[in-house]
């Protein structure tokens, strides 16, 4: 019903809302892992999306692009089978001519490279018992019991 005679009362507005029945954006429904992920240096790690319609998926790891999958049907899978130490924005970019939806994972790849020990004294003692105090030097942080 017109309530004031300017015909907006009556129109119907077409415009998509995300999440809605018949949404005409692609959307991810599903990811794995969870958003920030661990792993140790060397690991293989798959990250996965699946979408609500056919899309094109690009792979990237801090901006750089290392794998497009083209015209999936929903699902798209990474695998990186060489994980360097470091902290790591890894991004799977799902288009189609209806849009673009983005899901991002931050992955940190711990460092498994035991210290090296630099320098250590007293040298040439022998000893190696409670009775002695050693200083170690090291290349990084470590524990010593």
């Amino acid at each position: 019903m017109d309530t004031n005679n300017d015909s907006a009362d009556s129109r119907v507005f077409d415009v998509p809302t995300k999440g809605a029945p018949n949404t005409i954006y692609p959307e991810i429904i599903g990811f794995a892992p969870p958003t920030h992920v661990s792993d140790n240096e060397g690991a293989t790690r798959t990250f996965n999306i699946t979408a609500d319609q056919p899309v094109n998926v690009r792979w990237r790891i801090n901006g750089t692009q290392v794998q497009t999958n083209a015209s999936v049907p929903a699902y798209s899978s990474y695998t990186n089978a060489s994980a360097v130490a470091g902290y790591w924005e890894v991004t799977a970019t799902a288009s189609n001519e209806n849009g673009i939806a983005t899901q991002t994972w931050w992955w940190t790849v711990n460092d498994t490279t035991p210290p090296t020990v630099t320098d250590w004294a007293p040298t040439g003692t022998g000893y190696n018992d409670k009775h002695h105090c050693y200083l170690q030097r090291a290349d990084e942080r470590i524990h010593v019991e």
